[in-house]
């Protein structure tokens, strides 16, 4: 008896080699779309605790945070209770674990990298009003003594709570690097890019070569 229309082995075969080269051919796209949707809600997330900064300037004399403060030593967002401008005063902070890392003080591509390292999330300038961007983590400075607030990074992406003309890429060597968590290319370092937040709370993100490495610049200085 006649089978009538049906599919030899061969025909299976083909069929499931075009599909898999599809599926071959649209993942990276897939997995691209996925890291720039990651980099987009940073993006949002940075926003949000830049305007945070500008409340917490409103309320304290037109002064930001110092990068830490000791002792003990703690990061920005933790001893200035800047959380308290976006989160209620009875936020359960912790630091570290899940809540830090659903909040707006962590980019959503942190946890892939350091998911037990609640420092390795937005960090701030140590170099700002510091002549040949020395750093200055421990002391508070007014926001209107930056000469020139869309150019001079308020905070990025990196480890430890503070970033500054010498940091390095993604914490390979030295101290506070700036880190690197978004991947929308092929290469490295420069396919890997950072957000970053200006004075006058606009965002950029930039690789490690167009980061300004310049200790003297009014990207970290204000000067």
């Amino acid at each position: 008896m006649a089978l009538g229309n049906t599919f030899t082995l061969i025909e299976l075969l083909v069929v499931i080699a075009i599909i898999a080269i599809l599926a071959a051919m649209l993942l990276p796209a897939l997995s691209a779309a996925k890291a720039k949707g990651k980099q987009i809600l940073c993006i949002g997330n940075m926003k949000q605790v830049g305007l945070a900064f500008h409340s917490y300037a409103d309320e304290n004399n037109d002064y930001i945070p110092s990068t830490v403060d000791g002792p003990p030593l703690a990061n920005w967002w933790d001893r200035s209770k800047i959380w308290k401008m976006i989160y209620p005063a009875d936020w359960a902070w912790g630091g570290t674990g899940k809540q830090f890392y659903s909040s707006v003080f962590s980019c959503p591509s942190t946890a892939e990298y350091a998911p037990n390292t609640a420092s390795r999330a937005y960090s701030m300038n140590s170099a700002y009003l510091q002549s040949a961007g020395s750093v200055d983590a421990l002391n508070a400075h007014r926001r209107s003594l930056c000469s020139s607030p869309s150019k001079t990074l308020l905070f990025g992406e990196g480890y430890g709570g503070h970033i500054h003309p010498t940091s390095t890429f993604n914490g390979t060597t030295g101290i506070e690097p700036i880190f690197f968590y978004h991947k929308l290319g092929s290469g490295n370092p420069y396919a890997w890019i950072s957000n970053l937040i200006y004075f006058d709370n606009h965002a950029d993100s930039m690789n490690w070569t167009q980061y300004s490495h310049n200790s003297s610049d009014i990207f970290w200085t204000g000067l």
